[in-house]
């Protein structure tokens, strides 16, 4: 059955963008598997966006999604002029940036300029709250690794295969096609069901549902990430029965 655009119902949380989903990070597996769990519920699933790099290198099987517990970010261009790892952009990283000298910054436009600082105050903060992996940076002795990582050179690698790992699909929140909200139950069994799909890159419960007395929960960062989905941020996607995903923001 061709595939339709299918903007968020009447009244939702989402507005459309009015236009296709940007997918370019997602696998085509992943996708395959996301819209058969909302045809053959009648749901929504609403996902943030990932680095466009993902996809490659996860379908070339150069890097892993990554998982739950590795709080560090995916790199940019911006992160080698921070001094992190070179050609790497895509891949999670993990390093103590430092400003490049006067020459380079005076090269950079205005908007340029403002978005590395950020990206250092960003990366900065990171490496000095993320203790857990500073540890394995000075630990690198050991080869079994605390949760089964180590970092090498400025990337979280997996011991068991030494491969790095990349984005995977962060999903932002899972609902009723209708917009109603799953019940608990409701909500464990379709996303154990999509984690447990082998190539789905689903990793992790949704943002909306990450809450006080949750393992590792930050308020500043699903603050942060809600924003993202907002209108001026990156907005999210929005798969939907029977449809091709659509680009959409959180109201």
């Amino acid at each position: 059955t061709p595939r339709t655009k299918a903007p968020p119902p009447p009244g939702a949380e989402y507005v459309s963008a009015g236009k296709p989903a940007n997918t370019a990070g997602v696998t085509r597996t992943s996708q395959i598997h996301i819209q058969n769990t909302v045809d053959k519920n009648h749901l929504q699933v609403i996902t943030r966006h990932t680095t466009p790099r993902a996809k490659a290198l996860i379908e070339s099987g150069q890097a892993l999604p990554k998982r739950v517990d590795i709080k560090a970010k995916t790199l940019d261009k911006r992160d080698e002029l921070l001094g992190g790892p070179k050609n790497s952009e895509g891949l999670v990283g993990y390093f103590d940036p430092k400003l490049p000298p006067k020459e380079v910054m005076d090269m950079l436009s205005p908007q340029e300029k403002k978005e590395l600082l950020a990206r250092y105050k960003a990366r900065w903060h990171e490496y000095r709250e993320l203790y857990e992996y500073r540890e394995l940076v000075e630990d690198m002795k050991s080869m079994t690794g605390k949760g089964g990582i180590k970092i090498v050179d400025g990337l979280v690698i997996d011991v068991k295969t030494g491969k790095p790992f990349t984005g995977d699909v962060d999903l932002l929140e899972l609902r009723n096609y209708d917009g109603s909200p799953l019940t608990l139950s409701q909500k464990k069994r379709y996303l154990d069901d999509l984690m447990g799909q082998r190539g789905s890159n689903v990793m992790h419960g949704d943002v909306m549902s990450w809450a006080a007395g949750d393992k590792g929960f930050d308020p500043q960062a699903k603050a942060d990430m809600l924003r993202d989905a907002m209108e001026g941020g990156k907005g999210v996607n929005i798969f939907s029965p029977n449809a091709a995903p659509v680009a959409a923001h959180l109201r």
